[in-house]
């Protein structure tokens, strides 16, 4: 194998997963650009927010708002987990 001399760059501006679905969320409950605006810098915690609160779901259904918010937690726990394991390696 033939090096280079390019050290690998690894991204770190841009926009991020809870940023983008923070936006789509905002825009669709409030229609408003700079609700949107606010909710992308608040990033996952509007997303944690939205799923708490979301009137829009029907109770009856069988994981209902706790299953929403235990599978918030349960990704979080996954994501500080991976995290750690990166920094490690």
């Amino acid at each position: 194998m033939i090096e280079s001399g390019i050290a690998p760059q690894i991204v770190t501006n841009g926009v991020g997963l809870g940023t983008v679905i923070a936006v789509v969320v905002s825009w669709s409950r409030n229609r408003s650009i700079l609700w949107a605006i606010f909710h992308g810098i608040c990033s996952w915690l509007y997303v944690i927010y939205y799923i708490a609160t979301d009137q829009t779901k029907n109770d009856a259904t069988p994981t209902g708002r706790a299953g929403a918010i235990g599978v918030i937690i349960l990704f979080m726990i996954f994501m500080i987990l991976l995290i750690s394991v990166l920094q490690r390696s």
